[in-house]
């Protein structure tokens, strides 16, 4: 292969347009593709430079080589020569791929993996340059599906190249042979055949939950990818399953698993790891994600359950077992999940960056205020279970309300606006006049209020809601009010939903307050 064909191979690799999954750094070479012959051949950037001008034609250069790559290419290996990465920061402040392309080429050829970009939070390394620059093969099942081939190529098994398309296969012997010599046999931390694996089984503990199909039994692929850990035992340290550690274009819209799981769970200090952990308030969590029936995506929060961790290597690449049983809840429905997952350590992380995650996993709902418009009207479990204790259902579509309700209804505009998704009735002839509720967050305090999916607010106070004037004015009438009334379509029938404001003491089944009159009565 002529220099020319080799850099062309190497610019393809890094630039990120097109369908080739190899390497994201470019090398250049002058003695036949060997990258340690090119950095110890190199004198200085300007003289690097200089040569791959000459070595290129003009015509080649115009088309396929910009300033901007031999930039990078001769600040790359300037950065492995000087041991140092110094050199990658002096490429244009806003050029940033090229920056990281810089910034790999140094971790991986220095073998520093710490020095590998990151990316998430809490903050994680690329899988394909921890596994280079780790020289360990077994972290190769932590990039991604079309980059582990190349990975396990580089580090002794050149035959993977053969799983890659015909043009990618070349493409990837040509990187084989240009880091020939960098990489000695080393022997993996897991077993060749080892196969991460996640298994479980979830279960509606509510009418209100309908799960999609294939989320009652389901694996989930994301911990191919492995899990995260502290480096140290200690205050902070946990155990972490995010499906966003896994590969974005994995996650397309089509291939979402039917319930997406994420886990954190809080280590005994001092126990190594393999125990019996309990979760909930304060001491570990997680989260579900799934498609409700109403075609609205879902989320749920670990409430209370168990973490029974058996086995946990404390090591890149180490290996750790696990089962859990646990409750998951919005507030108002309850969803049960049980099941096993093993896989191994993608990454150990400084103990005061996982102890950073964990206090902000931890962290109790922020107000209304900090919150964005749409999340402030999704409640969380302490604050629904709060509102509804300050709402009583008297009667049918009858309820009892505080004031102090009332009060941060006025205040907080989108517990009303956002609390599901609401929008202008449409009208044959193309007039818009009522508002119709397609989906109401069953955290929300609509929802507390008896508002349901598919209803059809027509008046408030038998004021019509035919322009969204008359909505706000009906709004603003809502602090001074004593007396509330909705008339709502449901079902093809009309109902008025009725609201008395007035003190709420503790919430009480309907019609307890007949009951106690008839008994003081009996008494007398």
């Amino acid at each position: 292969m002529t220099l020319l064909r080799l850099l062309l191979v190497f610019v393809l690799l890094a630039l990120p347009a097109g369908d080739v999954h190899a390497l994201p750094w470019p090398s250049s070479s002058t003695h036949r593709g060997a990258i340690r012959g090119a950095i110890k051949g190199f004198k200085s950037y300007s003289d690097c430079v200089d040569k791959l001008a000459r070595s290129v034609p003009a015509s080649a250069l115009s088309v396929t080589l910009d300033g901007k790559t031999l930039s990078l290419i001769c600040r790359a290996h300037q950065a492995a020569a000087e041991n140092s990465e110094e050199p990658c920061k002096l490429i244009g402040s806003r050029d940033y791929q090229l920056k990281r392309a810089c910034q790999r080429f140094y971790a991986i050829y220095s073998g520093k993996w710490q020095k590998c970009p990151r990316s998430g939070y809490p903050s994680h390394h690329e899988g394909l340059c921890l596994a280079l620059s780790t020289r360990q093969p077994a972290l190769c099942r932590a990039a991604k599906p079309k980059e582990r081939p190349l990975c396990e190529a580089l580090l002794g098994k050149a035959q993977r190249c053969d799983k890659l398309d015909k043009s990618d296969a070349a493409a990837c012997r040509a990187q084989v042979r240009a880091w020939r010599g960098l990489y000695g046999p080393k022997k993996p931390v897991l077993p060749v055949a080892f196969e991460p694996s996640f298994e479980a089984r979830a279960s509606a503990r509510s009418a209100g939950v309908k799960l999609p199909a294939g989320a009652a039994s389901f694996k989930a692929a994301f911990v191919r990818y492995g899990l995260l850990l502290a480096d140290a035992t200690g205050q902070g340290d946990a155990l972490v399953i995010n499906r966003q550690f896994a590969p974005r274009d994995y996650y397309s819209y089509r291939n979402r698993p039917p319930l997406q799981v994420e886990l954190w769970i809080s280590l005994a200090s001092g126990s190594g790891g393999a125990a019996s952990y309990t979760v909930g308030s304060g001491n570990g969590g997680g989260k579900i994600t799934f498609r409700g029936g109403n075609g609205r995506y879902r989320t749920m929060t670990a409430q209370s359950g168990t973490v029974k961790v058996t086995r946990l290597e404390r090591k890149l690449g180490g290996r750790i077992v696990a089962s859990f049983s646990l409750v998951y809840s919005d507030g108002v429905d309850k969803v049960a999940l049980d099941g096993r997952f093993e896989t191994f350590v993608r990454e150990l992380l400084p103990l005061k960056d996982v102890a950073r995650y964990v206090r902000y996993r931890f962290m109790p709902q922020p107000s209304t205020r900090h919150r964005s418009r749409y999340s402030s009207a999704r409640l969380s479990p302490d604050e629904v279970k709060r509102i509804s204790a300050r709402i009583r259902k008297v009667k049918e579509n009858r309820y009892w309300v505080d004031p102090s309700v009332r009060d941060e209804i006025a205040k907080n505009t989108g517990w009303i606006m956002y609390g599901g998704s609401i929008s202008r009735r449409y009208q044959s002839g193309g007039s818009y006049s009522c508002y119709r509720m397609y989906t109401v967050y069953r955290n929300s305090v609509l929802w507390l209020l008896g508002f349901r999916d598919n209803d059809v607010v027509c008046k408030v106070n038998r004021r019509k809601l035919d322009t969204p004037e008359d909505a706000y004015a009906a709004y603003g009438t809502l602090r001074r009010t004593r007396q509330l009334s909705f008339e709502v379509e449901r079902g093809g029938k009309t109902i008025t939903l009725r609201y008395s404001i007035r003190r709420v003491r503790g919430k009480r089944r309907a019609g307890a307050a007949k009951s106690r009159k008839k008994r003081s009565k009996r008494t007398k």
